[in-house]
């Protein structure tokens, strides 16, 4: 069982630990785009992105059933809008799996490992990776 989350394909690039990530960037950089951009290729991690109050709420009721895989990425965006307590128990309890929280301010997540993450997009490849952990 891998810490990390390898994957290396034409434009698009994945190093993440197999922890919470916080992406801290700025709005409008691509990183919602992100999700669909990596369905084009078959053999890449599947990102299952939660961006909704609905979405968030479904998060709390089905928790890691959402997974399929335990290399899929589970994607919070807007978690500044609809991060909670229940969604921050909910998270964890999740063991082995990668998880990138796009989070303006995370000082003070009750987490055991934080990485910052980066994402880069130059409107043609994205590059996400965890910085340290």
């Amino acid at each position: 069982m891998s810490e990390m989350i390898y994957y290396n394909q034409g434009d698009l690039f994945i190093q993440l630990c197999k922890c919470v990530n916080i992406y801290e960037g700025m709005s409008a950089t691509g990183k919602s785009f992100l999700p669909r951009f990596a369905e084009k290729f078959a053999d890449a991690p599947r990102f299952i992105r939660v961006s909704t109050k609905k979405e968030y709420d479904v998060l709390i009721s089905k928790g890691k059933e959402l997974l399929g895989s335990e290399d899929d990425i589970l994607f919070l965006d807007r978690f500044d809008l609809f991060g909670s307590d229940q969604v921050i128990d909910v998270i964890g309890g999740f063991r082995n799996i990668c998880i990138l929280i796009d989070y303006k301010q995370f000082i003070g997540l009750p987490f055991k490992k934080i990485a910052v993450a980066t994402i880069k997009y130059d409107g043609k490849r994205f590059e996400v990776k965890s910085e340290k952990a």
